[in-house]
C-alpha cells in the first residue's frame, strides 16, 4: 500500500465508524426517551417515580444524545475527527471496564445486557483500530512532507 492510500482509507474507516456509532447512540437516545418503560426493563433499570424516571431520561436520553452529537461532529468539521475518535475509544474503554467488573460482581444478568457488552467491545476495538490507522496515516504524511523538504533543499 502506498503512503498516499493510507490517509484516505483511514479517514473513510474513521468517518464510517463514527457515523455508525453516532447513529446507534442517536437511535438509543430516541428509544430511551420515547419508550422509557421498555428500554428500562431491557437493561434492568427500575424507574422509581420522579427521581428514577428523571435519572433515566437524563442519562439514557440526554447523555446518549450528547454522545451521538459528539461522534457526529467530524461530519461538520473535519478537525474534530481525531478528538472524536479518541473520546469514542476512551468512553468505550470505561464502559467495557465497568461492564466487565459488573459481570464479575453481579449475577442474573439478562441477555440484552450481554448484547450491549458485545457492542461496546466491538466499538472499543474498532475505535482503537481507527486511532492506530490515523496515527499511521499522520506519521506517513508527516514523513513524506519531511522527505520532500530534504529533497528540495
Amino acid at each position: 500500500m502506498m503512503s498516499s492510500e493510507l490517509p484516505m482509507k483511514s479517514s473513510f474507516f474513521s468517518f464510517f465508524l463514527l457515523g455508525v456509532v453516532a447513529f446507534l447512540y442517536f437511535a438509543l437516545s430516541l428509544w430511551c426517551t420515547l419508550d422509557p418503560q421498555t428500554t428500562s426493563e431491557k437493561v434492568g433499570f427500575q424507574r422509581i417515580p420522579g427521581a428514577g424516571e428523571s435519572e433515566f431520561l437524563v442519562i439514557y436520553g440526554g447523555l446518549e444524545m450528547a454522545m451521538a452529537l459528539m461522534f457526529f461532529m467530524p461530519f461538520l468539521r473535519r478537525s474534530f475527527l481525531l478528538p472524536s475518535l479518541f473520546f469514542c475509544f476512551l468512553i468505550h474503554l470505561c464502559l467495557v471496564a465497568y461492564r466487565s467488573a459488573s459481570f464479575a460482581i453481579y449475577s442474573d444478568i439478562p441477555p440484552f445486557t450481554y448484547q450491549l457488552a458485545i457492542g461496546e467491545w466491538v466499538i472499543l476495538l474498532m475505535s482503537l483500530l481507527a486511532l492506530f490507522l490515523n496515527r499511521a496515516a499522520l506519521f506517513l504524511t508527516s514523513s513524506a512532507t519531511q522527505s520532500d523538504r530534504f529533497q528540495n533543499a
